[in-house]
């Protein structure tokens, strides 16, 4: 059975860069809803889109001070993984706006807690794996 490496200063290192994603992710989303009109999914989109670039550059080299050379390899398995779990975001922001009727943003918030913790298991796990 695989653990996944747990610590304290982890943990508060990928919540730090989770609250520096989430703020890129919500500039951008408020910036192209809001601001550009988009359709609401679209923008949410975009918004992970850009905090994946973002975060995973910081957990690359603050959070899992990861020394792996094939950053190419690594960035695909970040992207896939940051992809699931935009499927995942988009799929529970749906639920939680279309059957529990919580406001957008509030869907949001939450989505990206619950989808925190499927992150930080796979990139432990595989993406950022102790060498």
């Amino acid at each position: 059975m695989m653990m996944i490496p747990l610590s304290f200063a982890k943990v508060l290192k990928f919540s730090i860069t989770g609250t520096v994603g989430m703020a890129v992710d919500f500039g951008f989303t408020v910036f192209f809803k809001e601001l550009l009109r988009l359709k609401p999914y679209f923008a949410n989109c975009i918004g992970i889109s850009a905090a994946i670039i973002v975060i995973f550059f910081l957990h690359k080299k603050w959070t899992f001070s990861n020394s792996n050379k094939n950053i190419n390899k690594q960035f695909k398995q970040f992207v896939i993984t940051s992809l699931l779990g935009l499927l995942l975001n988009t799929g529970l922001l749906f639920f939680f706006q279309h059957y529990l009727f919580f406001a957008f943003y509030s869907g949001k918030l939450l989505s990206i807690v619950l989808v925190g913790f499927w992150n930080f298991s796979i990139n432990s796990l595989i993406t950022f794996k102790p060498e």
